[in-house]
């Protein structure tokens, strides 16, 4: 079995990586500075519970319009 993805949890001073595929199965809360590198990819699970990310501080876009961050 190959795992796609990294569970996301709550912490601080995260960055998105561009070479890593997140899973949201929950409520996360970031805090400091968040960073998102373009080409980082982010999935949400289908729940019907409340799927979200909250975040406090800085957020920094390292994106580009042919590098662009994907949340799905």
């Amino acid at each position: 079995m190959v795992l796609d993805y990294e569970l996301l949890q709550s912490q601080t001073n995260f960055t998105f990586r561009a070479d890593i595929t997140y899973l949201v199965t929950g409520t996360v809360n970031l805090s400091g500075t968040t960073r998102i590198e373009g080409g980082a990819v982010v999935k949400f699970a289908p729940q019907n519970s409340a799927v979200r990310i909250n975040y406090s501080g800085p957020l920094v876009c390292q994106t580009g319009p042919y590098r662009p961050a994907i949340f799905t």
